[in-house]
């Protein structure tokens, strides 16, 4: 995560500092949370729904790492001949 200051109209009105989460922390976290509350899941499709959802969060997740790992490797500089 990283942190960015808004100066007067921050949201953070002690520090003037709020936290901006990337797509791929986003989608990590999330995926957390629906498997969490399928734990918590009293009945079977409400918990087979959050495990649902908790895969495509995570297969969100993936596919940003694994996009982010291949602009990577286009940009590494090639080995010298």
């Amino acid at each position: 995560m990283s942190w960015k200051s808004h100066g007067e109209s921050a949201t953070s009105r002690e520090s003037g500092w709020v936290m901006i989460e990337s797509d791929s922390e986003y989608f990590r976290r999330r995926a957390g949370e629906e498997r969490l509350a399928a734990t918590r899941a009293t009945h079977p499709s409400a918990r087979q729904a959050h495990l649902d959802l908790a895969d495509r969060y995570a297969e969100a997740a993936a596919a940003i790492a694994d996009s982010v790992l291949s602009i990577e490797a286009t940009m590494s500089p090639s080995p010298a001949e």
